[in-house]
């Protein structure tokens, strides 16, 4: 990648509309090739705005951060391993209960995330209509909605970019769910990693809710 200022992650399942934000960010101006050992598309671009140099990857679609399947392993080892300044975590207006589930699992694994609202206008003529002040106060983040059609939002999406990326990350901090029943053998299984010092790179609390729901990849590593 070429001189960047910062570096942005999309993410999104698929279908949110995440390759057309990523063509209008970067002016459709992009570099394709594969992710390292894949056939699994990479592409990235890049932006100036606010004198700043922006450079975008976009991710591959994943409906979750599980290591089943190959897409989901790369999203979430680009994020840990690559730390990029700030994560753009997509969710339809249109579907939103459905579409938030990722952007939520994003941010119990990385704290400088941006939810962004896509399809916005075809949310309004449905009768969906988002307290966008109200869901960025619960989740912690900035939510900005956005149209790629009619470009409603972007230079504010921009602007947060930039925001975001320049404040320190001492100033942010992962989403904690409170699971219910579940959460004392969280608690349990979080601290028990901690004392062991294993897999130091993830936030511990994510490894026990991974390890908890299965997750092979992160088992095998654990007992490496």
């Amino acid at each position: 990648m070429v001189k960047c200022d910062y570096v942005v992650a999309l993410v999104g399942q698929p279908n949110v509309g995440k390759s057309t934000l990523f063509n209008i960010l970067t002016g459709e101006l992009a570099r394709v090739g594969n992710w390292p050992g894949t056939t699994i598309e990479r592409k990235e671009g890049r932006r100036i705005h606010r004198g700043k140099s922006i450079c975008f990857v976009d991710l591959p679609g994943i409906y979750g951060l599980s290591a089943s399947s190959l897409e989901e392993i790369i999203t979430r080892e680009y994020i840990i391993k690559n730390k990029p300044d700030v994560v753009l975590a997509l969710a339809d207006s249109t579907a939103l209960e459905r579409t938030l589930f990722l952007p939520v699992q994003i941010l119990e694994l990385f704290p400088k995330v941006i939810i962004v609202l896509t399809k916005i206008d075809q949310a309004h003529p449905l009768g969906v209509h988002i307290n966008v002040e109200k869901l960025s106060q619960k989740l912690g983040v900035p939510v900005v909605a956005v149209s790629s059609m009619t470009r409603e939002g972007i230079k504010t999406l921009l602007d947060e970019i930039v925001e975001v990326a320049e404040t320190p990350l001492s100033q942010f901090s992962l989403l904690e769910i409170d699971y219910d029943g579940l959460s004392p053998y969280i608690e349990e299984l979080t601290e028990k990693i901690r004392k062991a010092g294993i897999l130091r790179e993830y936030p511990a609390r994510w490894v026990a809710i991974k390890l908890l729901e299965g997750d092979k990849e992160l088992e095998a590593v654990s007992y490496t």
